[in-house]
């Protein structure tokens, strides 16, 4: 979708905290889990970002995105 470095390593760890956060509540249970509030809290923020750099490529998707189309 991207070629923009940036919008793909955001991506990477928002994915990472995810299966992260999925792993804890299976290992330590969700109230276990809820006791970690510096990490829900900086993975909310990585969220605001990811939704920041969102908003900037629907804002200007030339910025980010490229589009070729070769014909033979």
């Amino acid at each position: 979708m991207a070629h923009d470095q940036e919008f793909a390593a955001h991506l990477q760890t928002l994915m990472t905290n995810l299966a992260d956060l999925s792993d804890r509540c299976k290992r330590e249970g969700t109230a276990g889990m809820l006791s970690r509030i510096r990490d829900l809290q900086q993975q909310q923020s990585d969220a605001v970002e990811t939704r920041e750099l969102l908003k900037s490529i629907r804002e200007d998707p030339k910025k980010y995105l490229t589009f070729r189309v070769k014909v033979f």
